[in-house]
C-alpha cells in the first residue's frame, strides 16, 4: 500500500524492500503493491499487507477501526488519530518518536505488527506493519526477519497478535530492532 498522496516514504520503501526479500528466500510470490484507491474487488477478498500507519494508508485506518488491538495510536479513539504516539490501552504506556537535542532528527521510533484475521474477509489475514512514522513502519518488517520475533511462541502459533518494537535509528534509517511486546489477541 502506497500513503495517500502516492509519495512514498523511504521508511514505507525500506518495508517493502524487507518482505519482498523475504517472500523470495520463502520461494513465494512477489508481493503484489497498489495504493489503497486502487485495491480491486480480488484484492478485497485476499490475505493483505498493509504497510504504514492510519496517516498514510488509509485500509489501514479502515482495519484498525475494526479489529480487537490494544494497541495503537493516540489516545486510540476511534477512528485512529493521525498521531505518531503509540499507546497500549491495557497498560496505559505510550510510546513517542525520540528526536535529537535540535528536534531536527529521529533517535527512536517505533512500530508495530499486528496479524489478525481480516476485518475485510473473515476467511483470510492481514498484517500489518506500522509505525509512528516511516522509520517505524520499516523497523516493523526488520522485526519480522528477526528469529527470536519468529521463534516466539506467539507469534509461531499462527494465532492472531500485535507486537511493538523500538527502533534506534541512525543516519536517517532504523539500524537496530528490538522487541518490546507481544500478545496475542482477541478472536474479533
Amino acid at each position: 500500500m502506497i500513503d495517500r498522496s502516492e509519495w512514498v516514504g523511504l521508511g514505507d520503501v525500506v518495508a517493502l524492500i524487507t518482505l519482498q526479500e523475504a517472500a523470495g528466500a520463502l520461494g513465494t510470490a512477489k508481493v503484489v503493491v497498489r495504493p489503497p484507491h486502487r485495491l480491486n474487488d480480488d484484492d478485497w477478498r485476499s490475505d493483505l499487507i498493509l504497510i504504514g500507519g492510519p496517516s498514510t494508508n488509509s485500509v489501514t485506518e479502515d482495519a484498525l477501526t475494526r479489529l480487537p488491538i490494544t494497541v495503537g495510536y493516540g489516545s486510540m479513539d476511534q477512528p485512529p488519530t493521525r498521531s505518531s504516539t503509540l499507546r497500549d490501552k491495557q497498560t496505559g504506556t505510550v510510546w513517542a518518536v525520540v528526536r535529537t537535542a535540535d528536534g531536527a532528527r529521529i533517535r527512536t521510533d517505533h512500530g508495530v505488527v499486528i496479524r489478525a484475521v481480516s476485518p475485510f474477509n473473515r476467511r483470510r489475514t492481514v498484517l500489518i506493519l506500522a509505525g509512528g512514522t516511516a522509520l517505524g513502519t520499516a523497523g516493523a518488517a526488520m522485526l519480522c526477519q528477526q528469529r527470536e520475533f519468529l521463534d516466539h511462541p506467539v507469534v509461531r502459533s499462527g494465532d492472531p497478535f500485535e507486537a511493538v518494537c523500538s527502533v534506534d535509528v541512525a543516519g536517517g534509517a532504523p539500524r537496530e530492532v528490538e522487541t518490546i511486546l507481544i500478545r496475542p489477541l482477541e478472536a474479533s
